[in-house]
């Protein structure tokens, strides 16, 4: 009978190491290295405005001009842009 006390004690003496020892472990499960970010850090690097305005109105053009523009493409011929200043001032 004595010794089934002993052993009783003894196994609750081995559960409470047991669980004593698992508080000293940092995590369960180890933590995630920052890795598989390249295809978004490259699109960032890519992007030049990513909270660029949406705008109502699109861009002027017309189904002339459209057209013109795409036979001058296969032509090979291009137009010389008139007054074209990139200083800014005048």
């Amino acid at each position: 009978m004595k010794y089934k006390g002993k052993s009783l004690l003894t196994s609750l003496l081995l559960v409470g190491y047991a669980v004593a020892l698992t508080g000293c472990a940092n995590m369960i499960y180890p933590e995630k290295q920052p890795l598989g970010n390249a295809s978004k850090t490259n699109a960032a690097v890519h992007i030049v405005n990513p909270d660029a305005p949406a705008y109502d109105t699109p861009p002027e053009m017309s189904g002339k001009r459209s057209r013109g523009a795409i036979d001058r493409y296969h032509r090979g011929t291009t137009l010389t842009p008139e007054n074209v200043d990139t200083s800014g001032d005048e």
